[in-house]
Parts: structure tokens; sequence; C-alpha cells
């Protein structure tokens, strides 16, 4: 008789077919215990049931033939070293989640109640699709053993209908009429047995919302749908060189002209962030999408107020995402609207790029206390690799002005200078007929 059992583990279908007949007689040395309790409890293709839970409750969408595309990819990320030619290591990448696919002979009740569930998703996308009206809901996929008992249960979180395939009809054929719906989802929790779902079907954890806030007292913010997939730190620098028509008569301590090589250095340019693939969608705390867009546009000006002789300053605005926050100030932007009601207004947005400035952690004081009052005095805080000529470039459009800044601050020695350090910057108009 072990025998027997032991050849018919080979195949689980058939061992749970035979065990009836090969194990009665062990079974009734048994007090209590019927032959069907010794049946392993093995999950039968054929015994599973679909159920959709809405926020209208749930539905059961009827007896299915076939069920594929339960699997889950960890996609590792490949990475290689040079020199090393026996092995390649691996980082954590993205899970994906394929489609779920089913399959089914049509059949009137069950058919008319996923084509009645098919309607409510299709009006829900178009009349309601960025609100929480048109959310998804959770598909159920239950396994049964040969008992009725459950096996295993798939949560699928987030899902919706990707397609439905009708019947290929032909008059000459006898086969029965088959139909196909296929869902995608977000994920999905396995449970075993009647164990009740934890909830955590699904990525672990899900990103704070990115946003982006004005500085200043305005309670003004755009904030977007997605985090950004990656984010490009975009920073080089130029090389800044004596101007080459400075005066000859320009002495140095020993008498002889100026070295070039002493002063020259590199100007910095501005630290970017570039991020893109952003989508701006109607609903919940987002109720225009236009006036998002026209925020953003706004932003780009670049200037806050103009009076007088005050210089145009940005509109200073707050990165955040989660705990990484950035002082920046937009530069540059590219949307597309992707997305309308019945009405023709917009309801998504794509924001194809979107480039921020970067405020440098050290910037100069506000204020000027040794200015007078003049327009264009300012006091400048030396930050690393700054010197004279870099910021006569900067300021005065000419390196040779750097004598200029070295006499307003009584600075003999041009190379002592440290970061830290404090300069006052002289107006443009003050200087401009020395030589």
């Amino acid at each position: 008789m072990f025998g027997t059992v032991g050849a018919a583990a080979a195949n689980p279908s058939q061992l749970a077919e035979n065990l009836p007949s090969s194990l009665v007689a062990m079974a009734s040395t048994f007090p209590g215990k019927s032959a069907k309790e010794f049946k392993p409890a093995y999950g039968m293709a054929y015994r599973f049931v679909v159920r959709v839970d809405e926020h209208g409750g749930a539905k059961d969408l009827g007896k299915w033939q076939s069920c594929s595309g339960l699997k889950v990819e960890f996609n590792p990320v490949p990475v290689r070293s040079g020199g090393d030619y026996t092995s390649i290591k691996y980082l954590p990448g993205n899970l994906t989640y394929p489609k779920v696919t089913l399959k089914r002979a049509v059949e009137r009740n069950s058919s008319d109640v996923v084509q009645r569930w098919l309607r409510k998703a299709a009006n829900d996308w178009i009349t309601a699709a960025e609100t929480t009206k048109g959310a998804p809901g959770q598909v159920t996929i239950t396994l049964h053993d040969t008992c009725g008992q459950v096996v295993m249960t798939w949560h699928l979180v987030n899902a919706r209908p990707f397609a439905w395939t009708g019947p290929d009809l032909d008059a000459n054929s006898s086969k029965v009429a088959v139909e196909t719906l296929e869902l995608v989802h977000e994920g999905f929790e396995v449970v075993a047995g009647t164990e009740v779902s934890r909830g955590d079907a699904g990525p672990a954890g899900q990103s704070p919302k990115l946003r982006l806030t004005e500085v200043g007292g305005s309670s003004r913010w755009v904030q977007f749908d997605n985090t950004p997939e990656k984010m490009t730190v975009d920073r080089n620098t130029e090389r800044i060189t004596l101007d080459p028509a400075a005066p000859a008569e320009d002495k140095d301590s020993s008498g002889g002209t100026t070295d070039a090589t002493i002063t020259a250095g590199h100007k910095p340019n501005l630290t970017k962030l570039i991020l893109s693939d952003l989508y701006i969608v109607k609903g919940g705390e987002i109720t225009d999408v236009a006036d998002c867009v026209d925020l953003l546009v706004q932003w780009m000006s670049l200037t806050v107020e103009k009076k007088g002789d005050q210089e145009a300053i940005p509109y200073y605005l707050e990165l955040e995402w989660g705990t990484f926050k950035q002082k920046v100030w937009l530069s540059g932007l590219k949307v597309e609207y992707i997305r309308f009601d019945t009405n023709g207004q917009p309801i998504r947005a794509k924001v194809l790029g979107l480039t921020l400035n970067v405020e440098p952690k050290t910037t100069p004081p506000k204020g000027n206390p040794t200015s007078g009052g003049i327009p264009g005095r300012s006091v400048h805080t030396l930050i690393h690799d700054e010197n004279l000529p870099l910021l006569a470039q900067e300021h005065y459009g000419n390196t040779a002005r750097w004598r200029d800044i070295a006499e307003a601050n009584g600075v003999d020695d041009p190379l002592r200078l440290r970061p830290g350090g404090r300069l006052f910057l002289p107006a443009a108009a003050e200087i401009g007929g020395r030589r």
C-alpha cells in the first residue's frame, strides 16, 4: 500500500484522486477520523473563484476556465566591474506585475455581470477618471481543493480592466465561444487557507507626494501625482582668465606685470536639478490642473516685483519630497495637457521637463550696512574657489576690475582671501570711470 502511495506522490493530482481508495482501511483504525481528513489540501487548478471589491460593494465575476499572470518580477539591475570577468553583482530593481488574464466560455448570467462591471469602469474613466469616484478596486482570486476548502487567495490591489476580448465566431465551428478579460494591478498579497488579508499587498512603502511651495508668506503650491523616477544634478565650471586688454602699467610688488596664472580661476555655474515625467492630476487637493500649470508659468517670470532700481528677484520655491527639502527657483519648464473632460477642461498634464536652480548653501547676507544707500552697492561673502578676478567678471563684466574691489576693501594681497570673508562691492557707477 505504501508503495502505491509513494508512487502516486509524484503526481499530486493523481494522489488526491486515489487517496480515498488507498487509505480507507487505514482511516478506519483512527477513531473519529474519516478518510476525507487524510487527503492533502492540494489546490486544484480548475477550482477558483474571482470577485471584485469596489466602493459600491463586492461582485462575483462568476466561474472561469483559466487564470494566468499571477507573477511578480524583481528585475535586478546587473552591475559589472571592469577587470572582473567571473561574476556580476546585482542592485535592487523595480518590481513589476504582469497582466492577469482570465478566460471562460460565454455564459448568460456571469458574462452579463462582467459587462456591467466593464460599463461602470468605462464610464468612470471617461467622466471622472481623475477623481476618487473612478478609483480602482481590489480583485480577489481564491483557489480551492477537491473538498471545496480554501487553499490560497490572491488579493490584487488597485486592479483595473485592461482589455476585454470577445469570442471568435465561426458558423463552421462547433467550439464553445470563449471570452477573455485582462486586468492590470499594482501588486498582490498572497494568504494561505482562511487567513485574513493583512492589507500589505503591493510595494511596502509608497513615496510621499512631490511638491513645490512658494517661499515668502504666500500659500501657493503645486503638487505632482507622482515622484520622479530619477533626478539629474547638472553643474559645470567656466574657465576665467584676466582681461588681455588690462593696462600694461599695472605692476606687482616686484615691479613686474601681474601674473595671469595667479589670479585666473574657474567660475562655477548654477547647480540645476532636472526632473521629468511628472503628472499633475485632477482629484484630491488638485481642483484645477490649468491653474497649476499657469502658476508654474508665472514662477518662470523670475521676478516678484520690480520697483525703481530694485533688481528683479526670482520666485523662491521650496522643493519638498518627504524629508528632502531644497530652496530653488524655476528656470525651465515644458508641459503637455494630455487628458480633458467632456467640457474641454484639462484634467491631466504631463511635465516633460522641469529645471530648478538650486539656491547656494552659502549666500550673501541680506542688507548692506556699508552701502550708504547707493543703488548697486552690496556685500558679498566669499565661497569656495572664489577670488577677486572672478567677482570682477561676474559683477562688472571685466576681470581687470579686481583692483577696484581690492582698493575698496583695503586688500593688499588677493591670494590671502579665504572662504567666509566679506567683501564690499562698489556700485558699477562708482567705478565706471576708473582704469
